[in-house]
């Protein structure tokens, strides 16, 4: 299955890893890193796993409870939507 990340993915990505060197470690953002990767690989085996949002065919996967994976699946691509920040305010959340 193909990964494609969304430039809002990305950037939301970016933005916390730069967060968690800032405030905690380069450590942390490794780690942040591989329990995404996880994540991917899980949805990959199975990708009805995670919960659906309000949004149709979008799916949201709690990382840490501090993050959560926003994805799609179309045909044999999985779409990584958004890696939000889970004490941001929801409202501004656009998939």
């Amino acid at each position: 299955m193909e990964v494609i990340w969304t430039e809002d993915a990305e950037a939301d990505l970016i933005e916390n890893l730069n967060y968690l060197v800032k405030e905690w470690s380069e450590k942390s953002a490794r780690m942040l890193v591989k329990e995404i990767d996880s994540v991917i690989q899980l949805i990959q085996i199975n990708t009805d796993l995670y919960t659906l949002t309000e949004i149709p065919s979008v799916r949201k996967a709690v990382v840490r409870k501090q993050i959560s994976l926003y994805y799609k699946i179309d045909g044999s691509k999985l779409f990584v939507l958004r890696i939000w920040n889970n004490f941001k305010n929801p409202d501004s959340l656009k998939v």
